[in-house]
């Protein structure tokens, strides 16, 4: 990771000296070289780098912080949109360009500076609201990689993407790389980049083309994707990542709908956002997924969300049963309502250990139910979110084939993230403790006041509550 303190020491260290601040010692500046740089590690960068002129024992400081991390952002610098206009709100009467020159060459001195200590830097995040040249943004990652950088995080607008992806191709010691909004992957040409140790690649809001694969081939030991509301401009995404084992997708509301092809044997936490898949294409099996969260989007069309036909529901199914063998399952309320309108069995979920649900749409109440019946080994409940209409608790109820056995022989611990006080919400959750036989633990994590006025639905649940080790845990909220 870094060097130590000892190795450091050997390099270019500053000098210890003692200045006088007034008639006293500073004291600040007599305190030992570990502590100085805890205190600058907590500094953001252009303070951190300022206080070079505090005095000659702080002159090199900076350079020597070990796990280093730089934070650019040219927004601190620039004045925001809604002052531009407002001169009487902006510190300097500099024009933009003048700013945006000044951050330019702050960012260049800095990294020049560390070059010239042999520093090391951990992180390196560079947020640009204005456009720069993509020679000067190349010429930074360059620096960012000469200094052994380990995480990457890159917000800004570039013309060559493929430029971007050159600078750090054959970067050793890179392990997180993150890309956001403005940049976009080549529609071709994609250069044969090397990324030998990076373990973690997140795109934001980045025009996916059909270089993805070639782009995943130069990561070989890639364990870590995330994609959150790229625009696909393909038709199929493929996922042919040996060494991938953890996956993250999520969508927007207006994307078409897309194939996934996927082939990653070590898979093992799969996360979906969005409107239901064209095609599912899994390569092998699913038994290496522990932890599957899925949460399906209806689309947004001219301003209206569309439900999808019934045939695309179909492969949230065949994802659904691959996963049987699943150790915590995470079901967002439309991927409750979507199990409910297919109407087909459930998988017994045999090694399931925590189950989060979203509860918003009548439907999803029987899926709950059946959910219970198919997770025989269930361990943990966390009802996230849940609007009990009128009749909610009688459909979860009518799900059931009888008493779930997770309740009766495994079930130690209910989340309760949201709670109204709602007679049909209070039935469920009394059915809930009358049959929790092994129940140790009931948490209410919401606004919900049990006090004063309150104070029979406590007793109700208190009366309910079988379970002799069971503690309920109510939220402290001060009566006026």
């Amino acid at each position: 990771m870094g060097e130590s303190t000892g190795e450091r020491e050997r390099l270019e260290k500053p000098t210890v000296s003692v200045t006088k601040q007034g008639s006293g010692d500073d004291r600040i500046s007599n305190l030992p070289d570990d502590l100085l740089f805890h205190i600058l590690s907590y500094l953001p960068t252009k303070h951190a780098v300022g206080t070079s002129i505090l005095s000659s024992r702080w002159n090199n400081l900076f350079p020597f912080v070990p796990d280093l991390k730089l934070d650019f952002d040219d927004s601190l610098l620039l004045p925001r949109p809604d002052q531009e206009h407002n001169q009487e709100n902006v510190a300097s009467e500099s024009k933009p360009d003048e700013l945006a020159n000044s951050f330019r060459d702050f960012v260049s001195g800095v990294l020049n500076r560390l070059e010239q200590c042999n520093a090391r830097i951990r992180e390196f995040n560079l947020i640009c609201r204005e456009k720069y040249d993509d020679d000067c943004i190349v010429s930074w990652l360059r620096a960012a990689a000469r200094l052994r950088v380990q995480d990457v995080r890159l917000y800004v607008s570039i013309k060559n993407s493929v430029k971007l992806l050159s600078s750090l191709d054959g970067c050793i010691t890179l392990e997180t790389l993150h890309v956001g909004k403005g940049f976009d992957l080549p529609a071709s040409d994609l250069p044969d980049v090397k990324y030998p140790n990076l373990k973690t690649l997140v795109l934001y809001q980045v025009k996916v083309l059909d270089v993805m694969d070639k782009l995943f081939d130069g990561c070989p030991v890639l364990e870590k994707l995330g994609m959150f509301g790229c625009n696909c401009w393909i038709d199929t995404i493929g996922f042919i990542i040996p060494t991938l084992k953890h996956l993250v997708l999520e969508k927007s509301l207006t994307d078409e709908q897309f194939a996934w092809h996927i082939d990653t044997p070590k898979l093992e936490y799969l996360y979906y956002s969005g409107i239901p898949l064209e095609e599912f294409d899994y390569i092998g099996n699913f038994d290496c997924i522990h932890e599957l969260s899925l949460h399906v989007l209806w689309k947004l069309v001219n301003g209206e969300l569309r439900e999808p036909e019934y045939d695309d529901l179909h492969n949230i199914a065949v994802l659904i049963n691959g996963c049987s063998e699943v150790q915590s399952l995470y079901f967002g309320n439309l991927t409750m309502e979507v199990l409910h309108r297919l109407s087909l069995p459930l998988p017994k979920f045999g090694n399931l250990q925590s189950l989060r649900l979203q509860v918003k749409k009548m439907g999803a109440w029987n899926t709950f139910g059946r959910l219970l019946e198919a997770a025989p080994n269930l361990e943990t409940l966390i009802i996230e979110r849940s609007d009990m209409f009128d009749g909610g608790y009688e459909r979860f109820f009518s799900s059931l084939e009888g008493v779930p056995r997770c309740l009766s022989s495994s079930m130690k611990k209910i989340v309760i993230a949201e709670f109204k006080g709602l007679e049909d919400e209070i039935k469920l959750i009394e059915y809930l403790l009358r049959n929790g036989k092994v129940l140790q633990e009931v948490i209410f994590n919401c606004n919900f006041n049990f006090s004063a006025d309150n104070d029979s639905v406590s007793r109700r649940l208190s009366l309910a509550l079988t379970s002799t080790a069971c503690k309920i845990r109510y939220p402290k909220i001060n009566m006026v």
